[in-house]
């Protein structure tokens, strides 16, 4: 296989082979390559990350009926029918600001 280089590619590697630190220009590739290798497993996301990051990216609703689907009914019928409409009421105590006939 040829590979064509840039004149800078060139002399980084010619200068890594002349500082004794590799003994040929393919072991400065081979090195290269493996450390490239490294990086992109390291980032590349895993079937186990890939399944949490889509359970941690649910829409809200799916959320919301996870966490309601073991409250019993009778608990549900306790909840005010204005809760939405008079919420500062049921939060803070607030005077109600609709007569129950809205």
């Amino acid at each position: 296989m040829t590979i064509s280089l840039s004149p800078k590619l060139e002399k980084l590697i010619h200068d890594k082979v002349a500082s004794g630190q590799y003994e040929s220009a393919e072991a400065v590739v081979a090195e290269a390559l493996r450390l490239l290798q490294e990086r992109e497993e390291r980032q590349a996301p895993s079937d186990e990350s890939q399944a949490e990051e889509q359970e941690e990216h649910r829409p809200i609703w799916e959320v919301a009926l996870d966490l309601f689907k073991d409250i019993p009914e009778e608990e549900w019928e306790k909840l005010p029918e204005d809760g939405a409409l008079e919420h500062d009421h049921y939060i803070y105590g607030t005077p109600k600001k609709y007569s129950s006939a809205h």
